[in-house]
């Protein structure tokens, strides 16, 4: 059974827009700024690090807020409770920070960032 013209024409438009809205979503996450970690705030050398924050003693979340400031909540740390740090930019990351390969600085919410890579 053949589509009437109108039908035809619907389907088209329907199409071409999903098309549209589809490549318009992909090009806006893509060249859109996924943001980036405060580095006044949180950029501090390996030795600071390592001071504040010994390797092998348990931190609370409460000397993270001390030692960062009160307003510091960061809810992801490694596995003796010392906040995540990234030795390239010697900074530390914030919860769903990575660094990346392609830009060379850590970049906020990374699952919208570099969708190639």
């Amino acid at each position: 059974m053949p589509i009437a013209p109108f039908g035809a024409v619907l389907l088209i438009l329907l199409g071409t827009t999903l098309v549209g809205m589809t490549l318009w979503s992909l090009f806006a996450t893509v060249f859109s700024s996924p943001g980036h970690p405060p580095s006044d705030k949180f950029r501090m050398t390996p030795a600071t690090y390592n001071r504040l924050f010994p390797a092998g003693q348990d931190v609370s979340a409460e000397q993270v807020r001390e030692q960062l400031g009160n307003d510091t909540v960061l809810v992801m740390r490694t596995h003796d409770g010392r906040p995540r740090y990234c030795e390239r930019c010697e900074s530390i990351k914030p919860d769903r920070a990575h660094h990346c390969s392609v830009c060379h600085k850590c970049i906020l919410r990374m699952d919208h960032h570099c969708l190639c890579t």
